[in-house]
């Protein structure tokens, strides 16, 4: 199967909500009516942090790419996080893609060196969920990186998105059901560019 499509029957095993920290990554700007959508995952996620389902939860955009004229002491950019999930998908077996990727950037006449950071484009999901054991912080733990792709013994693959992680915690499963969340609009959001 696939990356990008779901199964019917698998379910993937999640940690126990009420004990991560989340933070959920947004593109800063999106068009109207993919707005709404991103909004709607940001309130579910605040809705269950207020009712207690999450250890804690906070909102962020994307940091930005590395650009040329960046001082180094500046915040994590986006290839350096990419990165941390990256080690972490490595560790766990599991894939990012496709909601997650790199691609060489396109050469321009304007190059006045070459360096490998600024030779990459990274390619992230609208939307997606980074899980911590505690608070985010340089101690704290990554636990889960949302979505990604699992990959089976049978050779098949079956891709957790963020609509069906909020839906498995709003109903207190530990295992979320592939399409269990209904709408294929959340699922869309994760892969496009």
């Amino acid at each position: 199967m696939p990356a990008g499509e779901t199964a019917t029957a698998e379910t993937v095993t999640v940690d126990s909500p009420t004990e991560c920290h989340v933070v959920c990554y947004v593109r800063s700007s999106v068009p109207g009516p993919v707005a709404g959508t991103v909004e709607a995952v940001t309130e579910r996620l605040s809705r269950l942090d207020e009712r207690g389902h999450l250890g804690g939860c906070r909102i962020e955009h994307w940091p930005p790419e590395r650009h040329a004229f960046a001082r180094r002491s500046d915040r994590t950019d986006r290839s350096e996080l990419l990165g941390e999930f990256e080690r972490w998908a490595e560790r766990r077996g599991c894939s990012l893609e496709p909601g997650f990727r790199r691609k060489k950037r396109p050469s321009s006449p304007l190059d006045v060196g070459s360096n490998s950071a600024s030779d990459e484009l990274v390619r992230v999901p609208v939307v997606a969920l980074a899980l911590y054991d505690g608070p985010p912080s340089e101690t704290a733990e990554l636990r889960d990186v949302i979505p990604r792709t699992e990959h089976r013994n049978t050779g098949d693959q079956r891709t957790l998105t963020v609509d069906e992680w909020l839906a498995a915690v709003e109903t207190g499963r530990r295992e979320p059901t592939a399409g269990a969340a209904g709408g294929t609009r959340a699922r869309s959001l994760e892969g496009r560019q």
